[in-house]
């Protein structure tokens, strides 16, 4: 959590959307989704990928589901590589959902979508994911 807190003014836009998704590899759910409540994506990001940046938000201020999202993805190996990578990193912060959340970034890396945040962020937890006793807790 202290890792979290030192970086947290760092970051911006897309970037930080990211940041806050720590939250919920730390099972900090509640603090993850009142950061995501908070937060107010740049003009110019609300309206890129058809508005997939604002549904990734609501995704993660707790306002629709996982079948909502995916539902969302229009046509975009983007929109899905996204909406896979949030959803994994939600699943990690209930704990038991490690597999469903493995399956989630295994889809993400499928997109192909290279050199992306969600694709390379994916890529790296599927590795840390080899570790049978990952993720480990962190008190919030």
């Amino acid at each position: 959590m202290d890792a979290y807190k030192k970086g947290e003014g760092r970051y911006q836009g897309t970037a930080l959307l990211f940041w806050h998704t720590l939250l919920y590899r730390l099972g900090d759910k509640e603090t993850a989704k009142a950061k995501y409540r908070a937060m107010k994506l740049p003009e110019a990001l609300a309206t890129v990928r058809q508005g997939s940046y604002e549904r990734i938000l609501e995704y993660n201020r707790g306002n629709i589901d996982d079948r909502e999202l995916l539902n969302a993805i229009e046509n975009s190996k983007y929109h899905e590589c996204n909406a896979h990578f949030f959803i994994a990193m939600k699943l990690l912060a209930d704990g038991d959902h490690r597999d469903e959340a493995r399956k989630h970034f295994e889809e993400c890396v499928a997109t192909g979508c290279f050199d992306f945040d969600a694709y390379d962020w994916s890529r790296m937890f599927l590795a840390r994911m080899k570790d049978p006793h990952w993720p480990r807790r962190e008190k919030p």
